[in-house]
Parts: C-alpha cells; sequence; structure tokens
C-alpha cells in the first residue's frame, strides 16, 4: 500500500505550519511553537526541521526572536521536494528511479533476488525478473506520474481551499470532503 510516512507526514505539517504561522507572526516561528500549535512530537519534529533545513527549503535564526521560517513562496515548495527531501526518491518499485540498477550479478542469476542484496554496494536493488518483466516499463510510468502529481502539487495547494482538484494524466477529478465515497 502506497502511505506516507509519519516522519513524511508530519514534514509537511511543518512545513505548512511554517508558512501559516510566520503569515500571521511576520517573523520565524520557534521549534516550540511550531509543536505546540500542531502537537508535533518535540524530537522528531527538531530533526525533520533539520532535514527540511538542509534541503534548502527552510532557514533559521537564532536569538529570542529566532525560529524557522521558509526560504520559498508555498506556491514554489512541492509536496515532492519535502517528500524528497525527508524520505528521498519515490520509488513504488525496485525497477523504479533514476539510480535503480541492474547488476551483472543479478542478470546473470536464474535466481530471484532479495530487494537487499545489492544494498551493501550503495546502489538501490532491482528485482531479477527485470530484464524479462512485462510490466516494467507501465510501472516506471506510474512511478513518473505520481512524481508529476507530487511536483504539480504545492505546499500552497495544502493550505488553500478543501476542494483541491487532482489530476493525474489526462482525467480531472475534484476531490472535496462532502463527497468522498460517493458516486
Amino acid at each position: 500500500m502506497l502511505t506516507l510516512s509519519r516522519k513524511v507526514d508530519y514534514a509537511l505539517v511543518a512545513m505548512a505550519g511554517l508558512v501559516e504561522l510566520e503569515a500571521t507572526d511576520e517573523q520565524p516561528v520557534s521549534a516550540s511553537r511550531l509543536c505546540e500549535h500542531y502537537h508535533l512530537p518535540t524530537a522528531m519534529a527538531m530533526n525533520i526541521l533539520k532535514v527540511l533545513q538542509h534541503a534548502g527549503l527552510i532557514g533559521s535564526t537564532r536569538g529570542a526572536s529566532g525560529g524557522y521560517y521558509p526560504l520559498r513562496s508555498a506556491s514554489w515548495i512541492s509536496l515532492l521536494d519535502v517528500i524528497e527531501a525527508v524520505e528521498g526518491p519515490i520509488r513504488v518499485a525496485a525497477c523504479c528511479g533514476e539510480d535503480a540498477v541492474l547488476s551483472e550479478s543479478v542478470e546473470a542469476s536464474d535466481s530471484p533476488r532479495s530487494d537487499t542484496d545489492s544494498a551493501d554496494s550503495g546502489e538501490h536493488p532491482v528485482c531479477a525478473m527485470q530484464p524479462a518483466c512485462p510490466i516494467t516499463h507501465r510501472i516506471q510510468a506510474v512511478n513518473r506520474r505520481i512524481q508529476d502529481m507530487l511536483r504539480q502539487t504545492t505546499i500552497r495547494d495544502l493550505l488553500d481551499e478543501p476542494s483541491v482538484p487532482v489530476s493525474i494524466g489526462s482525467r480531472a477529478e475534484s476531490r472535496s470532503p462532502n463527497r468522498a465515497g460517493r458516486s
């Protein structure tokens, strides 16, 4: 099942929270205020803020009126930016991603290998079935479409109207909390 990790969820809340609170306060937002306001666990939020800062999405100032602030407008920070900062590249299957490689030992092997076999080499593992797999290219296309949707959806989109148009490929639908699950 495709699910955002708790860490990504908190990072999105923190990023959106910094945008909202900074607009209200007109100054950097302290980590303690952010955690208190959005009920974020302090230790995890501090780690997430460091990661977002290292990724160049937020900045910080020290001192009595110090805190964190977004380095770009919320309209220019995509969900993909935040997710990849926290978790790395989006990958729905082992064969997806620019850094997915098929090692010679996998190609030569007749037996399927575990997805962790090449972890020691620093490469991302690829399924042993990939050379003959009938769905590799389609799964990679699905991965690209998910990345595109996340790249096109911004923190501003999360903060705006509750009915957000979702566009995947050529179909566009409007998702509204009132119509969820109804035909």
